[in-house]
């Protein structure tokens, strides 16, 4: 093995090789806990499903988690904190030990979030909201927010000690940068803004996911919670409007997106359910059917589409034409997701042909 100082190994090095591994599993590790996190938050196994599905297999999230960002070291830190809280509200009346156990694991994922980086604060500010709402005591409060902040300074003070001179003026540099404008998030909202970026509606479909279980908020506290702290951190941060400053948002719209679905699904509306048309159904038919099918037919099938999911909609709300409406929705929504499974993946394949290459 040649050493890392040899000169001619830093030459034949390729970046790929070594970011594979780590982007995969943390990849992996994503999928899984978005569906964990989505059935303990909604208890329905279909919302936790969709929740992994939506993360693995489109072409935003996919193609957005094989960068070698520090903000991909987040996303798993966030959903391990945002897990260990949900863990710790299942205990507190119940396994007293465990629910310790859980508040001390959420503070080392938190301290460990802002040592990977400055807005990883974000993750503080979501665990203290979640607490405050959970009504734990100050002191219990101190006990997660002081152990989180030991954590997550050692890494600075070192750098502080270090090379004092050093550490300011990168500081200095990190937070003097310009000002993108206030049109900073509107403007990042729509897609991702990485240069020849696909455009699919994954994307700006979770923002609107999120906006829209506002109105359960007393259901939803966590991923709220969690949604704010990340957007009060990026609107600060931000100030260039760096594409990757967007990538933590990434968690909470793929759980608001898996919940929406299942509650299109369990309470079907004509409303909630045009958005979904608009958005992520448009999105994987576009780049998992049209991109390699005739255009005509295409089209014809396009409106076939939304005729009938505005008439399955429709005849979903007379409650006495179907008294087993939630069964029946199950199974059209079972097919459906499977074919959007189907068209994300031949999506993957055309972009990467085309856009990768």
């Amino acid at each position: 093995m040649q050493s890392v100082t040899d000169k001619s190994s830093i030459e034949t090095l390729i970046p790929a090789e070594y970011r594979f591994i780590p982007t995969q599993v943390f990849f992996l590790l994503n999928a899984i806990l978005l569906f964990m996190i989505a059935f303990i938050l909604t208890k329905h196994l279909l919302a936790g499903f969709a929740a992994f599905f939506i993360y693995t297999t489109a072409p935003s999230f996919v193609l957005s988690s094989r960068l070698a960002m520090l903000e991909n070291t987040l996303i798993p830190l966030s959903l391990l904190t945002l897990l260990f809280l949900l863990l710790f509200k299942r205990y507190t009346t119940v396994k007293i030990n465990l629910s310790y156990m859980s508040l001390a694991l959420a503070a080392v994922t938190t301290g460990l979030s802002i040592a990977t980086k400055e807005s990883g604060i974000a993750v503080l500010i979501m665990s203290i909201a979640i607490l405050v709402q959970y009504r734990i005591s100050k002191k219990m409060l101190a006990l997660f927010v002081f152990p989180s902040l030991a954590i997550g300074g050692v890494i600075y003070c070192y750098f502080f000690i270090l090379s004092p001179g050093l550490a300011w003026n990168i500081f200095g540099n990190q937070t003097g940068r310009g000002f993108f404008g206030p049109l900073n998030f509107l403007y990042s909202m729509t897609q991702m803004r990485f240069n020849n970026f696909p455009l699919d509606g994954y994307w700006l479909f979770g923002f609107i996911s999120v906006f829209v279980l506002h109105s359960d908020k007393e259901k939803r506290l966590e991923l709220l919670s969690g949604f704010v702290a990340t957007l009060v951190t990026y609107l600060f941060f931000a100030g260039l409007n760096y594409p990757w400053y967007s990538l933590p948002f990434i968690p909470f719209l793929v759980l608001a997106s898996a919940i929406f679905v299942d509650d299109l699904i369990r309470k079907p509306q004509l409303l909630k359910g045009l958005i979904f048309f608009t958005l992520p159904l448009s999105s994987s038919f576009y780049w998992g059917f049209i991109t390699r099918n005739d255009v005509n037919n295409s089209t014809l099938m396009y409106r076939g589409l939304l005729l009938t999911i505005i008439l399955v909609i429709l005849v979903s709300g007379w409650k006495h034409f179907f008294k087993h409406k939630n069964i029946l929705m199950c199974m059209i929504a079972i097919p459906i997701g499977i074919i959007f499974v189907l068209w994300n993946i031949q999506a993957m394949r055309f972009i990467r042909e085309q856009w990768i290459s």
